[in-house]
């Protein structure tokens, strides 16, 4: 029910866009890897020296990030088609 990117790169720049905040410095993708069977994305990032947990401050953390589908990126409704296919991929998106 959500952007869903329209290929690799824009999942790599999504998952870095989600983890960047004030606390996390140097968010990057390292590479996919197979994870129980599932291509997933590492992602790492170290933390700032004024994040609010002192135990984490200037260490770096990992996760492993789901790669969607791929569907159309980021787009707009121009025709009644376009409005109509929008509210099928939110309905299946719901469901």
């Amino acid at each position: 029910v959500h952007y869903t990117p329209s290929n690799m790169e824009e999942v790599e720049e999504d998952a870095i866009r989600f983890w960047s905040d004030e606390h996390h410095k140097n968010v990057r993708c390292e590479g996919v890897v197979e994870h129980n069977g599932v291509k997933q994305l590492v992602i790492k990032w170290e933390y700032t020296d004024d994040t609010p947990n002192e135990n984490l401050r200037g260490t770096t953390r990992e996760v492993l990030q789901y790669i969607p589908e791929f569907g159309r990126g980021e787009w707009v409704a121009q025709t009644m088609e376009d409005a109509k296919q929008m509210a099928i991929d939110f309905c299946k998106g719901v469901s």
